[in-house]
């Protein structure tokens, strides 16, 4: 509002003062912290991994087996926090994100793979 207020004479006056002799004004920041959060989850989407459970496929033939994989996710809450104070004070800073593994519910079918395919590969004899 520096300059804009007063009768035109007064605003003539504080503009020239400012351009001439410089004024310094404190800036008025609103910061969103959803902002912050909408772009700290679309780099997720990027960082992301879900795990993937171990799992047994039977074809009616044989069985295979589909060994387990560790998911990645980055913990947003972490990167808020790391950065809302150099934020406050208008600071450059370079953060590490952390990246978080995400163990499979199902980790390893290997040995019940091979036990279904030793069942099915000898001879069954069913006593009635």
């Amino acid at each position: 509002q520096y300059g804009r207020s007063g009768d035109r004479r007064q605003q003539f006056a504080d503009r020239f003062a400012a351009w001439y002799y410089g004024r310094e004004l404190a800036p008025i920041i609103i910061f969103d912290e959803g902002k912050l959060a909408d772009t700290l989850a679309d780099l997720a989407a990027e960082i992301d991994r879900p795990a993937v459970d171990a799992e047994l496929l039977y074809d009616g033939v044989s069985v295979e087996y589909s060994p387990s994989q560790i998911g990645f996710s980055l913990n947003q809450a972490d990167a808020i926090a790391r950065l809302l104070n150099p934020i406050a004070n208008f600071s450059a800073v370079e953060i590490e994100l952390l990246v978080e593994p995400v163990e499979p519910v199902i980790r390893d079918t290997s040995e019940v793979a091979l036990a279904i395919e030793n069942m099915i590969s000898t001879p069954m004899q069913l006593y009635l």
